[in-house]
């Protein structure tokens, strides 16, 4: 716990300066004073800013001025809290979303239990009694699988391709000048 007994024998304090072998550390006899540096000004004058104005709400620092806003800005045709609340889900309000688990070969293949909301699957086979066409997705709503449809058939609507084939196109379609029309009208009133 001493300077000997970790072997430093030529250490040692005198006068305030201290002395280890053949260095010296000596302590600084006076402070410095900060006296200079230390302003009690009140006004910006007393730092040597004399170049601030402020004038008919207008602040000038040297070339530098700042006007302020004399009107404020309408934030009407922003969305209110109250108007974002209410139509918008929150993130707590989405609790589920459909998680595709996989195809079964028929309805009755279904899971009857350990299934969770939003849980969708493929069903291969078509079922009558339960609605379903073959194709159709259904999906677990916490008390029974709803059917959410799958491959609809459109054979039967027209194909753009076919249409563009078959059916004269607005703009080229002739139109009547008035001559036409009025003689068409007088030729049906006879």
């Amino acid at each position: 716990t001493t300077l000997a007994a970790y072997g430093i024998t030529d250490a040692n304090i005198a006068g305030g300066v201290i002395t280890l072998g053949a260095n010296t550390i000596t302590p600084l006899t006076q402070h410095q004073s900060l006296a200079a540096y230390a302003k009690k000004g009140t006004t910006l004058a007393a730092y040597g800013i004399t170049d601030a104005n402020i004038a008919g709400g207008v602040i000038t620092l040297g070339a530098n001025t700042i006007t302020p806003l004399t009107q404020h800005q309408s934030l009407a045709a922003y969305a209110k809290s109250a108007d974002v609340e209410n139509t918008y889900a929150k993130k707590a309000d989405i609790t589920t979303v459909y998680k595709y688990r996989g195809s079964v070969d028929t309805y009755a293949k279904l899971p009857v239990n350990g299934q969770a909301v939003g849980d969708v699957y493929n069903v291969v086979a078509a079922d009558s009694s339960h609605n379903v066409k073959a194709g159709d997705n259904v999906v677990w709503n916490g008390n029974a699988w709803d059917n959410l449809s799958g491959v609809v058939d459109l054979s039967a609507y027209a194909k753009s391709a076919d249409v563009a084939a078959t059916y004269m196109k607005t703009a080229d379609f002739p139109l009547a000048t008035d001559e036409e029309i009025v003689a068409i009208v007088n030729d049906t009133v006879k």
